[in-house]
């Protein structure tokens, strides 16, 4: 685990005799904090960056693809350019400390919560956006993230135009933040989530469970134009409960062993869910969580179905 630990190697010999000797030793993976810029100084062809100090970084790198770097000393570093009016350059800047860790991640996806409302419509469409924000923020802390939220997200724009820039997701009809997620796990490298709820932004529900339906299945309708990758664990969810609910049917002399199964399979979601309510600052939803495990199964078949018919509307 990180920090101190406390390591004591002991030595005896055949007569009893023996000797101790301890050392601490520091387990260290946490990054330093990103770079953050103070001041910008340009003198001829020569610019200055100095930075914010940041007490753990030992050394400072940074890349550009149109300049180089001459040197770097913390808490600064110079860029040398051939400068013409209206240029622009973009760099790449992250400390590294000294046990190695450097926060390179290119981009940062995030949570949005729904303006607090009434009613059950509303707790539907809550539990609704729990569910994708345990979805996302798991399987990006696994290093597989295959899915976003697009209402909160941040990436470096340097990175943005090595993939391909908006430019390349013109072609899709819905869903642009996940395919931009899809093309930055893919060819631009690490992705990370931070479930700081001083980082929670907020969105206004839907009105009408007309326009919820139809989202549901425009959200849905990107299951089958993924990278090959990503539809794997769409596909397989929807795998998973049409067999589970099949399952029963298909081998009725194994009811008990199914029984049991959902038994487990309620303690865990419910876990999962509880704890998930209390990340997200859902705590209203609690009452809700049993029944939403029910009806959930469903209501996922019954939209992917939709959704893989592209039967819907754009906004």
């Amino acid at each position: 685990s990180e920090g101190p630990h406390t390591l004591t190697v002991s030595a005896v010999d055949r007569v009893g005799n023996f000797n101790t000797a301890t050392t601490v030793i520091e387990i260290d993976t946490t990054p330093p904090l990103a770079p953050m810029i103070d001041i910008i100084t340009i003198t001829a062809d020569i610019v200055t960056i100095q930075l914010v100090p940041e007490p753990e970084a030992a050394a400072i790198f940074a890349t550009s693809p149109n300049a180089a770097v001459e040197s770097s000393v913390n808490p600064s570093f110079t860029v040398k350019f051939s400068r013409t009016n209206g240029d622009t350059f973009d760099y790449d800047i992250h400390y590294v400390d000294e046990a190695g860790n450097k926060k390179d991640f290119t981009m940062v996806l995030g949570h949005s919560l729904l303006v607090s409302g009434k009613g059950f419509f509303h707790r539907l469409q809550e539990f609704d956006n729990l569910f994708s924000a345990i979805v996302v923020a798991a399987l990006t802390k696994m290093g597989y993230a295959f899915s976003s939220i697009g209402r909160n997200m941040a990436y470096r724009s340097i990175t943005l135009e090595s993939v391909g820039g908006f430019n390349s997701l013109k072609k899709f009809r819905s869903g642009d933040d996940i395919h931009l997620t899809d093309r930055f796990r893919t060819k631009a490298g690490k992705i990370d989530y931070c479930a700081d709820p001083e980082t929670f932004v907020l969105t206004q529900p839907l009105k009408s469970k007309k326009e919820f339906l139809n989202q549901q299945i425009r959200k849905n309708s990107k299951t089958f134009i993924r990278s090959p990758s990503s539809m794997l664990l769409p596909i397989g969810l929807f795998a998973y409960h049409v067999l589970f609910l099949l399952f029963p049917i298909i081998f009725p002399h194994l009811f008990l062993l199914w029984l049991a199964f959902l038994c487990l399979k309620f303690i865990l979601e419910f876990t999962c869910l509880y704890n998930a309510a209390i990340i997200f600052k859902q705590k209203q939803l609690i009452p809700y969580l049993l029944f939403m495990q029910i009806i959930y199964p469903g209501y996922i078949i019954f939209l992917t179905i939709l959704g893989g018919l592209q039967v819907y509307k754009w906004k």
